[in-house]
Protein backbone atom coordinates (compact mmCIF):
# COMPACT_ATOMS: atom_id res chain seq x y z
CA UNK A 1 0.00 0.00 0.00
CA UNK A 2 1.42 3.12 -1.00
CA UNK A 3 1.04 6.32 1.00
CA UNK A 4 1.06 9.89 -0.25
CA UNK A 5 2.17 12.38 2.00
CA UNK A 6 0.05 14.57 3.88
CA UNK A 7 -0.37 18.39 3.29
CA UNK A 8 -0.20 19.39 6.93
CA UNK A 9 3.05 16.89 7.85
CA UNK A 10 0.88 15.64 10.34
CA UNK A 11 1.17 12.18 10.52
CA UNK A 12 -2.25 11.72 13.45
CA UNK A 13 -4.66 13.14 10.13
CA UNK A 14 -3.96 10.04 8.16
CA UNK A 15 -6.03 7.28 7.73
CA UNK A 16 -3.58 5.04 8.70
CA UNK A 17 -3.01 6.65 12.43
CA UNK A 18 -7.23 5.95 13.47
CA UNK A 19 -7.41 1.95 13.48
CA UNK A 20 -9.38 2.40 16.63
CA UNK A 21 -13.41 2.58 17.09
CA UNK A 22 -14.13 6.14 18.12
CA UNK A 23 -15.64 5.57 21.81
CA UNK A 24 -16.39 8.96 22.36
CA UNK A 25 -18.62 9.65 19.25
CA UNK A 26 -20.71 5.94 20.31
CA UNK A 27 -21.59 7.20 23.92
CA UNK A 28 -22.49 10.05 22.65
CA UNK A 29 -25.28 8.43 20.12
CA UNK A 30 -25.99 5.96 23.50
CA UNK A 31 -27.35 8.93 25.33
CA UNK A 32 -30.98 8.93 26.11
CA UNK A 33 -32.12 12.99 26.26
CA UNK A 34 -34.88 11.68 28.17
CA UNK A 35 -32.86 9.82 30.93
CA UNK A 36 -30.95 13.03 31.79
CA UNK A 37 -33.95 14.79 32.02
CA UNK A 38 -35.62 12.32 34.42
CA UNK A 39 -32.55 11.93 36.22
CA UNK A 40 -32.58 15.65 36.79
CA UNK A 41 -36.24 16.25 37.27
CA UNK A 42 -36.12 13.32 40.64
CA UNK A 43 -32.63 14.63 41.88
CA UNK A 44 -33.41 18.39 41.39
CA UNK A 45 -33.75 19.77 45.06
CA UNK A 46 -29.68 17.71 45.92
CA UNK A 47 -28.56 19.22 42.50
CA UNK A 48 -29.67 22.45 43.64
CA UNK A 49 -28.61 22.30 47.18
CA UNK A 50 -24.95 21.21 45.86
CA UNK A 51 -24.93 24.61 43.42
CA UNK A 52 -25.64 26.47 46.52
CA UNK A 53 -22.81 25.24 48.67
CA UNK A 54 -20.74 25.04 45.57
CA UNK A 55 -21.13 28.91 44.67
CA UNK A 56 -20.94 29.88 48.70
CA UNK A 57 -17.58 27.97 48.48
CA UNK A 58 -16.21 30.30 45.54
CA UNK A 59 -17.91 33.56 47.00
CA UNK A 60 -16.12 32.57 50.51
CA UNK A 61 -12.52 32.26 48.17
CA UNK A 62 -13.04 35.30 46.30
CA UNK A 63 -13.69 37.60 49.33
CA UNK A 64 -10.98 35.72 51.74
CA UNK A 65 -8.60 37.05 49.24
CA UNK A 66 -9.92 40.47 48.65
CA UNK A 67 -10.33 40.82 52.45
CA UNK A 68 -6.37 39.27 53.14
CA UNK A 69 -5.34 42.50 50.50
CA UNK A 70 -3.31 45.33 51.76
CA UNK A 71 -6.68 47.51 50.89
CA UNK A 72 -9.72 45.60 50.89
CA UNK A 73 -11.81 48.32 49.61
CA UNK A 74 -9.63 49.15 46.47
CA UNK A 75 -8.94 45.08 46.27
CA UNK A 76 -13.19 44.73 46.01
CA UNK A 77 -13.20 47.53 43.29
CA UNK A 78 -10.97 46.05 41.60
CA UNK A 79 -12.21 42.74 41.28
CA UNK A 80 -15.90 43.94 40.20
CA UNK A 81 -13.76 45.94 37.58
CA UNK A 82 -11.53 43.00 36.64
CA UNK A 83 -14.93 40.57 36.42
CA UNK A 84 -17.03 43.33 34.29
CA UNK A 85 -19.36 44.40 36.83
CA UNK A 86 -19.66 47.57 34.84
CA UNK A 87 -22.61 48.46 36.59
CA UNK A 88 -21.09 48.88 40.18
CA UNK A 89 -18.86 50.89 39.10
CA UNK A 90 -18.16 52.83 35.75
CA UNK A 91 -14.96 55.34 37.26
CA UNK A 92 -11.86 55.46 35.67
CA UNK A 93 -8.91 54.03 37.35
CA UNK A 94 -7.60 57.48 38.27
CA UNK A 95 -11.09 58.23 40.10
CA UNK A 96 -10.83 55.24 41.64
CA UNK A 97 -7.37 56.22 42.65
CA UNK A 98 -8.21 59.86 43.70
CA UNK A 99 -10.96 58.21 45.94
CA UNK A 100 -8.35 55.95 47.93
CA UNK A 101 -5.25 58.11 47.23
CA UNK A 102 -3.13 55.72 45.05
CA UNK A 103 -2.27 56.39 41.87
CA UNK A 104 -4.09 55.17 38.39
CA UNK A 105 -0.84 52.58 38.40
CA UNK A 106 -1.68 50.92 41.68
CA UNK A 107 -5.11 50.36 41.18
CA UNK A 108 -4.03 48.86 37.95
CA UNK A 109 -1.96 46.38 39.63
CA UNK A 110 -4.73 45.37 41.47
CA UNK A 111 -6.84 45.35 38.79
CA UNK A 112 -4.22 42.83 36.80
CA UNK A 113 -3.25 40.50 39.82
CA UNK A 114 -7.70 39.77 39.96
CA UNK A 115 -7.44 39.50 36.06
CA UNK A 116 -4.51 37.12 36.35
CA UNK A 117 -6.11 34.84 39.20
CA UNK A 118 -9.50 34.95 38.29
CA UNK A 119 -8.98 34.44 34.02
CA UNK A 120 -11.22 37.17 33.41
CA UNK A 121 -10.75 38.67 29.79
CA UNK A 122 -9.03 41.98 29.34
CA UNK A 123 -11.26 44.29 29.04
CA UNK A 124 -11.28 48.02 26.56
CA UNK A 125 -7.85 49.31 26.93
CA UNK A 126 -6.06 46.81 28.66
CA UNK A 127 -2.93 45.80 28.06
CA UNK A 128 -1.58 42.83 26.30
CA UNK A 129 0.02 39.72 28.03
CA UNK A 130 2.80 40.76 25.54
CA UNK A 131 2.72 44.35 25.70
CA UNK A 132 3.03 43.50 30.05
CA UNK A 133 5.68 41.75 29.45
CA UNK A 134 7.96 44.33 27.59
CA UNK A 135 6.72 46.81 30.34
CA UNK A 136 8.07 44.52 32.61
CA UNK A 137 11.34 44.17 30.72
CA UNK A 138 11.10 47.85 30.63
CA UNK A 139 10.96 48.59 34.04
CA UNK A 140 13.71 46.26 35.43
CA UNK A 141 16.25 47.54 33.09
CA UNK A 142 15.66 51.41 34.08
CA UNK A 143 15.72 49.94 37.91
CA UNK A 144 18.94 47.92 37.26
CA UNK A 145 20.55 51.09 35.19
CA UNK A 146 19.53 53.28 37.77
CA UNK A 147 20.38 51.55 41.26
CA UNK A 148 24.03 51.69 39.68
CA UNK A 149 23.75 55.08 38.91
CA UNK A 150 22.20 56.20 42.67
CA UNK A 151 24.86 54.36 44.42
CA UNK A 152 27.72 56.23 42.25
CA UNK A 153 28.29 52.81 40.39
CA UNK A 154 28.68 51.03 43.45
CA UNK A 155 25.49 48.83 43.21
CA UNK A 156 23.97 46.32 45.10
CA UNK A 157 25.79 42.85 43.50
CA UNK A 158 29.14 45.15 43.73
CA UNK A 159 28.81 45.73 47.38
CA UNK A 160 28.65 42.38 48.42
CA UNK A 161 31.81 41.27 45.90
CA UNK A 162 33.55 44.04 48.01
CA UNK A 163 32.33 42.65 51.46
CA UNK A 164 33.75 39.09 50.44
CA UNK A 165 36.98 40.03 49.45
Amino acid sequence: MTTRPLASGDAAESPLASYWHDAASAMDSQIDAEAIREFVEHHEPELEDYGRRIACEVIRMVFTDVASRNNPAVSLTAFFVAMGFNSVTTETLDTIGEKFGLTKQAVAKELQYFRDKFGSPRLGASKSEETREISRQAQNEYYERNTAEDTNGFGFDDFFKSVRN
